[in-house]
């Protein structure tokens, strides 16, 4: 008899020690997304723009790793024609996993596509 109660005593005790460490550890796991900004000026969209000109000027600021702008990505482009415009969507992840996604609208514009200095093919 007494020696059901130390068990039961023991297991509690051990018990409440496991959440208490289960929850240390889920209250500092980074659970929260990189911050995705771009600035006022937009490129114009044109058919065969590169990623890079895409991403001119797009940031990734994690609260806990700093700058990730190297793990930002265009993960698709909407275009829509009637509208002239294009939705590009992008995406940034930390080391934890978390991800990011936000799309910004850009005007189609006309001519040849870009660089990431604003440069057409002709004019370099």
């Amino acid at each position: 008899m007494k020696s059901d109660k130390f068990l039961t005593i023991l297991f509690f005790v051990g018990s409440v020690i496991l959440i208490g460490v289960s929850v240390f550890f889920y209250m500092e796991a980074d659970r929260t997304g990189p911050a995705i900004a771009y600035g006022a000026e937009a490129p114009a969209y044109t058919d065969g723009i590169s990623e890079a000109a895409l991403l001119y000027g797009v940031t990734a600021v994690d609260d806990r790793e700093g700058d990730v702008t190297d793990r930002l990505v265009v993960e698709k482009v909407s275009v829509n024609e009637a509208a002239r415009t294009a939705v590009v969507y992008y995406a940034a992840s930390d080391m934890s996993g978390n991800v990011t996604k936000v799309a910004r609208a850009l005007a189609i514009g006309d001519g040849a596509a870009s660089d990431e200095a604003g440069q057409t093919e002709s004019e370099k």
